[in-house]
């Protein structure tokens, strides 16, 4: 057999299986074949009940469908069996600027829907350290065998990005997916991850809001907002690939993961810095839900009882039901508030 590999993987592989299909597992891949969570045939759970049950779409669905992006609210994944494809051997990466988040948007969906990529995201990075200045670094991926060159020029033909900034890679598949995992293991090795608080944003925006609210964070941050070691990112995504009813989106077509993923430069704790990021996350947040967006829960947020029932909508009684069924005595992974104990 050629290699395999799953349809997404995480920006970081370093995560483990359980805890990202907990939480639905996102990266470039996923914008027209759905998260991790939907390509998942089969999970082994240990239950609140401490019963272990398997659980697929076409067994016992009600807890495979409360365990995807369930928090970990009705059990624990011990297992998962997770749909598997050949693995192309190289990645043509290639990347370009855009000083306009418009003018990136209206690229990157133009991309989603011609549907001929593996992987589209963005970053936003600092150009210019002299004068903080930013840009948007679009980083689009296509599959392919050595016996095949993809045609960057078709790829990338009626794009709007900065003259003269298009670069284009081959590299090996292994090597693409673990690009964020070389760099988080640099970071390690000069003390720079483990030890530095992570008080990270992350946010669903629907696409018709996605430009302004992204310019008017963007525009306003502050140099420890994002730190030198922290990441921006933006993920786009079509809500018709999604079918797990916990993975919450906005109500539109396409939308995006906007992810400020903050490191604080120094080491250790500081809890100036922890309440200021605080505040900054929960006033981010609401700006999001004034527009439509929805919470990605891996970041630092407070929600209360009522935010959580708000975010589940339509799908709440269902959960609470589950979570009644399979973890009666509310005992597992009470962090997130979800189901606060009496």
């Amino acid at each position: 057999l050629p290699p395999q590999t799953p349809p997404v993987l995480t920006g970081f592989i370093g995560l483990s299986v359980g805890g990202t299909l907990s939480m639905g597992g996102i990266s470039g891949m996923a914008h027209s074949i759905g998260t991790q969570i939907q390509h998942v045939k089969e999970l082994t759970v240990v239950t609140g009940k401490g019963k272990v049950e398997v659980c697929s779409e076409h067994n016992n669905r009600k807890l495979f469908d409360h365990v995807l992006a369930g928090q970990g609210q009705c059990g624990i994944i011990v297992r998962a069996k997770v749909k598997m494809i050949p693995a192309k051997p190289l990645a043509q990466n290639t990347t370009m600027l855009y000083f306009d988040v418009h003018a990136l948007q209206e690229d990157m969906r133009k991309l989603v829907y011609r549907n001929q990529l593996d992987s589209i995201y963005a970053l936003n990075v600092v150009v210019d350290p002299t004068t903080g200045a930013r840009a948007y670094v679009l980083n689009l991926a296509k599959f392919h065998n050595a016996s095949t060159t993809p045609n960057v020029a078709h790829l990338t033909s009626g794009l709007s990005y900065v003259p003269g900034t298009l670069q284009t890679v081959d590299i090996p598949y292994l090597d693409f997916q673990l690009t964020v995992d070389n760099l988080i293991a640099q970071f390690r090795s000069l003390g720079l991850f483990d030890n530095q608080m992570h008080p990270w944003f992350d946010v669903f925006l629907p696409d018709s809001a996605l430009g302004d609210y992204v310019g008017d964070i963007v525009g306003s941050f502050q140099p420890d907002d994002v730190g030198q070691f922290g990441f921006v990112l933006l993920f786009p995504l079509l809500t018709s690939t999604i079918t797990r009813p916990l993975f919450r989106l906005p109500d539109e077509e396409l939308v995006w993961l906007f992810d400020v993923l903050t490191s604080r430069d120094a080491p250790g704790y500081d809890a100036d810095f922890a309440a200021n990021k605080r505040a900054r996350n929960n006033m981010w947040f609401d700006m999001a839900r004034d527009v439509g967006g929805t919470r990605y829960p891996i970041g630092t947020l407070d929600f209360t009882p009522g935010d959580w029932r708000r975010h589940y909508g339509s799908e709440w009684k269902a959960f609470k039901q589950a979570k009644q069924e399979f973890d009666p005595h509310n005992i597992m992974t009470p962090g997130p508030g979800i189901f606060p104990k009496d």
